[in-house]
């Protein structure tokens, strides 16, 4: 096997989503399983590895050189009307979920925009699923064997236009993502900062009924044009709803700050214990050296000597 598709096949999703024909739906398989299908989900929720493009015209295979596009790492074509998905793999994936840096995000976002509009390609495919480049019923072809940075790709277009972060960026591939992202982290800021309502129920959840609240906002304004999967906004929703209540909230903050402060007595506990065995050691070695003398040496108190040899 292929080197490039054995990375592909690596990086997949423990359960991808898959099926043989797209309009009987998809199905959540075991990679074992998924690998078979047609059709295949290529990136795993949380990290961004590969671009994907869908192109439905009969030269979409090679007509990327005469755009003057980057070559991509693999073109996977339909044999019966040369319709095909591009795939650009990144030689670090992009973490897209609540709590990583943004400026990637919209970094990636900005790239991919700008490459769907060069190549030409599907504005509003939603690239949860692609053609898999694994199933012989379709023609692969690889064009580049190394993984791209980010860089390398940006210096192919003029993204000074998106730059400003204050600018929504085109509703177009990973800027709907980016954008819906954008607007529940906003929303969710100003939620968390609200007075919890008293429930009559003892048990109620407070974490998981703000998470719930993000799904449902990033569901109800999924507004583009060609919308979002389900499946991604209940994503988006989960990662921002997570990330702000457990670090914004009385609650989450008073949760932050016991496992500090537990870490924090662990990690004095172990340098304790690490000191204790190295004062221990040197008095075996040197039996006839003063606990003044110890103190010295281990720059403590005498005091403190004395206890660590009663351990």
């Amino acid at each position: 096997m292929n080197t490039l598709y054995q990375t592909f096949e690596k990086n997949l999703p423990t359960k991808p989503y898959c099926t043989d024909e797209l309009i009987y739906g998809l199905k959540i398989r075991t990679i074992k399983h998924a690998i078979k299908k047609r059709y295949i989900q290529p990136n795993k929720p949380t990290d961004l590895k590969w671009l994907v493009y869908d192109i439905d015209r009969n030269t979409a295979h090679f007509d990327w050189q005469d755009l003057h596009v980057p070559a991509p790492n693999f073109t996977v074509m339909n044999n019966k009307n040369g319709h095909a998905h591009l795939f650009y793999g990144l030689e670090v994936p992009v973490h897209m979920q609540m709590g990583a840096k943004t400026n990637p995000i919209r970094y990636v976002s900005s790239i991919d925009i700008a490459l769907t509009q060069r190549l030409e390609a599907d504005e509003n495919y939603a690239k949860l699923v692609a053609k898999n480049p694994l199933n012989n019923s379709w023609t692969t072809h690889v064009w580049r064997e190394t993984a791209y940075d980010l860089a390398e790709l940006a210096d192919n277009f003029d993204l000074s236009k998106y730059k400003d972060r204050r600018v929504r960026l085109p509703d177009i591939g990973l800027g709907r993502n980016c954008n819906l992202f954008d607007s529940t982290r906003f929303w969710a800021y100003r939620e968390i900062r609200k007075p919890v309502e008293n429930y009559l129920f003892k048990q109620f959840d407070q974490e998981a009924d703000f998470i719930a609240r993000c799904i449902n906002f990033a569901k109800i304004n999924n507004l583009f044009d060609s919308p979002l999967p389900l499946r991604e906004c209940e994503t988006i929703g989960k990662s921002v709803g997570k990330w702000v209540y457990r670090n914004m909230s009385a609650e989450g903050f008073r949760k932050w700050g016991d496992q500090r402060r537990k870490k924090s007595i662990s990690v004095r506990q172990a340098a304790a214990a690490a000191k204790a065995k190295s004062i221990q050691e040197y008095k075996e070695n040197n039996p006839k050296a003063s606990i003044r003398a110890i103190a010295e040496v281990f720059e403590c108190s005498i005091g403190a000597v004395s206890q660590y040899l009663k351990l």
